[in-house]
């Protein structure tokens, strides 16, 4: 692509909120009466795990180790291997107590039954209001992995590289 000019790489975001933008934006969601989506769990859910939202909304509770406070994320993306790639993650600080406040559904075995579509409609929303300009879903990926470096974890600390059987 790139010997015809067209750039074959997304644009590298640097873009991180601040915790008064986090803080309104959860507000926003929990005063709405009628706020069905569990947005403000999903938003400190995806700073807490740095997880990108298609691995948060294929999270089963079969795959929640409650005992060591761990999950395995399902086909994980990895920049190699496109199939296969399920490891087993911590659920650091508040995010094992969020899945824990997720209500069970017998009809339901995911934690979070959600489209993306969903919280990609509903998350611009919720910027508009308070005036938050240019942030966007991942960008809680982006600041949940740099927290967890300010934290002092490394790579191997804060997700186990370890595939799953």
């Amino acid at each position: 692509m790139a010997d015809i000019g067209l750039s074959t790489r997304s644009k590298e975001r640097t873009r991180r909120p601040t915790q008064i933008e986090l803080d309104n934006i959860c507000t926003w969601f929990q005063v709405k009466e009628r706020q069905q989506v569990p947005m403000w769990e999903l938003i400190a859910f995806a700073v807490g795990t740095a997880m990108r939202l298609g691995e948060i909304i294929s999270l089963k509770w079969t795959d929640l180790n409650e005992q060591d406070r761990i999950i395995i994320i399902r086909n994980r993306k990895h920049p190699r291997t496109k199939m296969e790639n399920d490891q087993e993650g911590p659920l650091l600080g508040s995010t094992f107590d969020i899945i824990k406040r997720q209500p069970r559904d017998a009809k339901e075995e995911r934690i979070f039954p959600v489209t993306e579509s969903t919280v990609s409609s509903l998350f611009p929303r919720a910027c508009k209001t308070p005036k938050i300009k240019d942030l966007h879903f991942h960008d809680l990926r982006h600041d949940g992995v740099s927290r967890l470096f300010e934290q002092g974890f490394g790579i191997e600390q804060s997700w186990r590289d370890r595939q799953v059987n």
